[in-house]
């Protein structure tokens, strides 16, 4: 859940307080645009355990390419997947097994590079490929670029 509203105020989610915080970064931007983002690109929360289903439902709405993001649950990392609008210009794969997590798909995206999916109610499959987790430099830590 990206939005939580509590007694007249907006509570976020920790995925979307890190996401924003990458993305209020100069250093941040560029890493992501080195892997398909770009300026006004829907970036879409998610949890690991969340059904694929739902996510991609999210995705669908934006009618184009988005980067999914969630939180390692590992390391509490903000983690990237780049995922294509459905394209009839791809070969029809088996659609991914119903219940299964959005965590699933950044665990198979991370063994398999670039990968082609496709959701039940989706006719066309899409693509989608992990970004690997920025890790500033020393010296980036040190110095603040925002905006």
């Amino acid at each position: 859940m990206e939005v939580v509203h509590v007694a007249g105020r907006i509570v976020r989610s920790k995925t979307a307080e890190r996401v924003t915080e990458l993305l209020g970064s100069r250093e941040g931007r560029k890493h992501l645009s080195q892997y398909g983002w770009v300026e006004g690109m829907p970036v879409v929360m998610s949890e690991s355990q969340e059904a694929l289903e739902d996510v991609m439902a999210l995705v669908s709405v934006h009618g184009r390419a988005v980067l999914v993001a969630m939180l390692d649950p590992r390391s509490a990392d903000p983690l990237f997947l780049h995922v294509s609008a459905p394209n009839p210009a791809l070969s029809i794969v088996n659609s991914v097994a119903q219940g299964t997590g959005i965590g699933a798909l950044f665990e198979a995206a991370e063994h398999e590079g670039m990968m082609t999916f496709r959701v039940k109610y989706w006719k066309y499959s899409a693509v989608a490929h992990l970004i690997p987790a920025y890790r500033a430099t020393a010296t980036e830590a040190q110095l603040s670029y925002r905006n």
